[in-house]
């Protein structure tokens, strides 16, 4: 059997150490630089988000852009609740702008372009108000015993239809499909149900208690 002599097991031993090094390095422990967000500087990342809204209700189709920061610039669109949301921003200070559908503009004292400062592991808000660029309108539309007094109404975005029980039968203004409010009910004369519709689209609805009475309705927001 061959032996190795002490200096030679010594040299071959410090030879493969050297070799191992740069494995151990990339190991991805605790100490690894990158940290579990992979975001490269060690950081934990931030998250900007925010809603843009009128009336109190969401605005969709609305573009932002989240540019000149210590990092890639991202783009998203509002939902049509009017949320947005940007993940993994490297922390720093970054400029967020957003550009608005044809029918609306900003409210008053509302800037379209503003600095955003995201902290490390936390988020930041921006927060936009809008106001429609057409004069809004305002809707009321009766409910008798079985039906939607007028059961298809066309309006404007911004526009504020209201619901109101002629009698006291229960009602529900439900959605049908689509999350442009919450179902709402009314059971007397002296209960009202009301929206602001900020977005374009047909938005169909039905009275719960009496759907198979044909009790349906369509608001349709055109611009």
């Amino acid at each position: 059997m061959n032996h190795l002599r002490p200096n030679t097991f010594h040299r071959h031993f410090a030879l493969l150490a050297v070799l191992l090094l740069p494995l151990t390095a990339c190991g991805g422990g605790d100490d690894d630089p990158t940290g579990p967000n992979g975001n490269g500087n060690g950081e934990e990342p931030s998250t900007v988000l925010g809603t843009v809204s009128h009336g109190g209700a969401g605005v969709g189709a609305v573009d932002v852009i989240l540019r000149d920061g210590p990092g890639a610039d991202q783009q998203t669109t509002t939902e049509n609740d009017g949320t947005f949301s940007f993940e993994d921003v490297d922390a720093g200070d970054w400029e967020i702008a957003f550009t608005l559908p044809a029918y609306f503009e900003l409210a008053d004292g509302q800037q379209g372009v503003r600095n955003v400062t995201a902290p490390e592991g936390s988020s930041a808000t921006v927060n936009l108000t809008l106001s429609p660029v057409a004069a809004p309108q305002s809707v009321e539309i009766g409910m008798g015993p079985m039906s939607f007094r007028d059961d298809d109404v066309t309006v404007l975005p911004g526009s504020t239809v209201t619901w109101v029980n002629e009698g006291n039968v229960d009602h529900t203004i439900t959605p049908d499909g689509h999350s442009e409010w919450t179902s709402g009910s009314v059971s007397n004369a002296a209960e009202t149900f009301q929206v602001v519709l900020n977005n374009p689209g047909d938005w169909d609805y039905y009275c719960e208690p009496h759907l198979s009475q044909g009790m349906t309705g369509v608001v349709r927001v055109v611009p």
